[in-house]
């Protein structure tokens, strides 16, 4: 076989080349060769491994707590300290330490918190009693009565303990207009009377979305007495009366050692004992006779013309002008008529600027003692009663 000869035999089987296919069919003695494309090998890009998830140390605890009707949102912003980064619940003694803080401001059982217990709930405190309507539900206003009476503890440390407190209205009211500032009993100096006889008041209107809030609720935290007030309306007069109506409670012994009563709306027609000897109170303080009823007989007054007869029965009365107008509409309302428009039109002519919730909130800031309250705590109360807020 010549040398030519040789290398076409040596190639007599397919040969595998980089990229090719070499094979050769004999005819006679020829040689023809075939060549063909042979398809690359493809190779699979390396998988990169999967980001692990980030950690989430406190998951567990949001979502039991949101069970209870207590968002992240509301535990982040109102509960929890600013300084709190959820990162330290990955070490066992800053997990513990978080749920303490939770534990001590929304009054949970710190050991059913810790070990994921069922049983996680709002105390269930028998001695509070809860005034409601007949078709209101007390389970319904169990979170936010909780969540009060935990800002009201707390507050309670602070609260200066004053001269003492009298029991009946009439007493109450002459030591106010002895002061020869005070034309009426208003808001501003039955407040600063409130302090002066240690009993703090708080204008607590903050709760998660969607809870059913009380209008106000008188408490006793370890025998010091707090009011605790959430009504956001404006003008001086709603909230005058809420806080004379509380006062009479704490005043009328309705409220024992630790005890707390929860006002879902401060019902002037109530018939409950109880409500309404803290509305005769409340009356008496406000106008000095327990049965006073403001009417318009003969003409019903526009909002000018009720503003200037209600600042005229304000000088002769000794009365809040804003209580003198709000008596009128829920004693002419009980005709039948509707006199709440004409009523709420009055008020913006007397107090163009109101905000009453903002005068609460600035006896609270001017006569509780912050320093008797732990540093957790005061951050507590100050978010919770909107201290540090925009009045405007």
């Amino acid at each position: 076989m010549s040398s030519l000869s040789a290398r076409l035999a040596f190639l007599g089987d397919t040969q595998r080349l980089p990229g090719v296919a070499v094979s050769n069919v004999r005819c006679y003695d020829k040689v023809f060769f075939h060549v063909s494309p042979v398809e690359p090998m493809v190779v699979a890009p390396k998988k990169r491994p999967a980001k692990p998830k980030p950690a989430r140390p406190f998951a567990d605890v949001y979502r039991r707590l949101r069970d209870l009707g207590l968002t992240k949102p509301f535990l982040r912003d109102m509960v929890l300290p600013t300084w709190w980064d959820d990162e330290a619940a990955a070490t066992p003694a800053g997990r513990m330490e978080g749920l303490l803080i939770l534990a001590r401001n929304l009054g949970l059982d710190f050991g059913a918190l810790r070990d994921g217990s069922n049983d996680l709930k709002p105390a269930e405190r028998p001695n509070v009693r809860f005034k409601k309507r007949n078709d209101a539900d007390e389970e319904d206003l169990r979170l936010a009565e909780q969540l009060a009476h935990q800002v009201g503890r707390h507050a309670a440390l602070g609260v200066p303990s004053g001269h003492p407190l009298p029991t009946d209205a009439t007493t109450i009211r002459e030591e106010i207009l002895d002061d020869a500032d005070a034309k009426w009993i208003s808001l501003e100096n039955l407040l600063r009377y409130c302090w002066r006889h240690g009993v703090g008041v708080l204008h607590a209107p903050r709760f998660p979305p969607g809870t059913k809030k009380m209008q106000g609720m008188a408490m006793r935290a370890d025998n010091i007495p707090v009011i605790i007030l959430t009504s956001e309306k404006k003008a001086s007069g709603w909230l005058l009366f809420d806080l004379a109506h509380e006062l009479g409670h704490i005043c009328c012994g309705h409220v024992g050692a630790d005890a707390a009563i929860v006002d879902e709306i401060v019902d002037q027609e109530s018939t409950d004992t109880e409500e309404a000897e803290a509305n005769e109170f409340a009356i008496e303080l406000l106008t000095g006779n327990a049965t006073t009823r403001v009417a318009a007989p003969d003409r019903w007054p526009n909002a000018v013309e009720l503003t200037r007869q209600a600042q005229a029965l304000a000088t002769r009365m000794q009365s809040d002008p804003t209580h003198i107008v709000l008596n009128y509409a829920h004693s002419m309302s009980a005709t039948g008529g509707q006199f709440w428009g004409v009523a709420n039109a009055a008020l913006k002519i007397l107090e163009p600027n109101a905000n009453a919730p903002a005068m609460v909130r600035r006896a609270l800031d001017e006569y509780l003692d912050w320093s008797a309250l732990p540093g957790d705590s005061s951050e507590f109360v100050a978010r919770m009663t909107k201290i540090g807020a925009d009045d405007e």
